[in-house]
């Protein structure tokens, strides 16, 4: 199983801090620049106090983003909410995990990409960390592998890839993750990129691509051009499309099936489904294809019999 996501958020947003004195906002300990912080009920921090800016420094954790989407809300939605806010982000993760199956993708096999020349990405050159722990039996098993300069990543941004399975108190080697940590103006014109298109691994591989059969299982998708202008937002909009197109064909598509199926027996009226077709804003086009699938069978049924249709499908 893999999973794309968005999973860190860093953003200045202009916030009054009195507009959150009736909440369930917990006090705690503030950071850098700022005097106070607080956090709510999902894990979000908020700092308030800096007295070179007006707005607020928001956190959103991997943990937080988790429970975001556990309430169905999707890392496209997230991230627009904060744009419409006049969020601007300085630090976004985009995170590619992928979990053991019959295929699966080590942090060994990631620092390989590197050595042997197959990875594209302004980071590599600049230097790259091993963190590696010793086995019982003396050997060293490699846990985390960064690519980038650590001492400018405040800046630049970083690539790493790290055993998750180990990090969660679980067995080696049976989840790794990969992640771009990207700041500054990269990071907001990731996430608005990301809102245009919700394609995470498209996005992923515009920083770090890879010439490598793994690495394209895991991202599946085209590299989005970080480029502006209205003829790149018309590629953004067709690709989003196509994706759309193929999540509704083969995901919605058999869910449908399903629920139709069961509502067929329990609900012969079909009222659920016709709820569905009003609220996808499609009655009208099934009722058009109806009556061309019911012409058209009234003209076969003339055609078998030798009957010639006249224009308006009488005798």
């Amino acid at each position: 199983m893999i999973e794309r996501n968005i999973d860190y958020l860093q953003m200045n947003v202009l916030l009054n801090e009195s507009d959150f004195n009736n909440t369930d906002l917990k006090p705690i300990s503030a950071v850098r620049f700022y005097k106070r912080g607080y956090v709510d009920g999902l894990g979000v921090r908020y700092y308030f106090g800096n007295p070179n800016s007006k707005r607020a420094l928001v956190v959103v954790s991997g943990g937080s983003l988790e429970a975001i989407r556990g309430r169905g809300v999707s890392d496209g939605d997230i991230l627009e909410r904060y744009l419409n806010l006049g969020s601007i982000l300085t630090r976004i993760d985009l995170a590619i995990t992928d979990y053991i199956e019959d295929d699966f993708c080590t942090v060994d096999m990631v620092k390989s990409w590197v050595k042997t020349g197959q990875v594209r990405s302004n980071w590599v050159g600049h230097g790259s960390t091993s963190l590696s722990k010793m086995n019982d039996d003396g050997s060293d098993r490699l846990e985390t592998f960064y690519v980038g300069e650590m001492g400018s990543r405040g800046k630049r941004g970083i690539f790493r890839a790290y055993d998750k399975g180990l990090q969660s108190g679980l067995d080696a080697e049976i989840i790794t993750r990969l992640e771009v940590e990207l700041r500054k103006d990269k990071a907001h014109n990731t996430a608005k990129r990301v809102v245009k298109t919700g394609d995470i691994g498209g996005n992923f591989r515009t920083s770090f691509d890879c010439d490598n059969e793994e690495f394209e299982r895991l991202v599946l998708s085209p590299c989005v051009a970080a480029v502006r202008g209205q003829g790149q937002e018309r590629i953004e909009e067709d690709e989003k499309m196509s994706k759309r197109w193929d999540w509704l064909i083969n995901q919605v598509a058999p869910a449908l099936n399903e629920a139709v199926e069961y509502e067929r027996v329990k609900n012969p009226s079909q009222t659920n489904l016709l709820k569905f077709l009003v609220a996808a804003g499609v009655m009208e086009d099934v009722r058009e294809f109806a009556n061309s699938l019911a012409n058209r069978k009234y003209y076969d049924m003339m055609f078998d019999n030798e009957i010639e249709p006249d224009e308006t499908g009488g005798k």
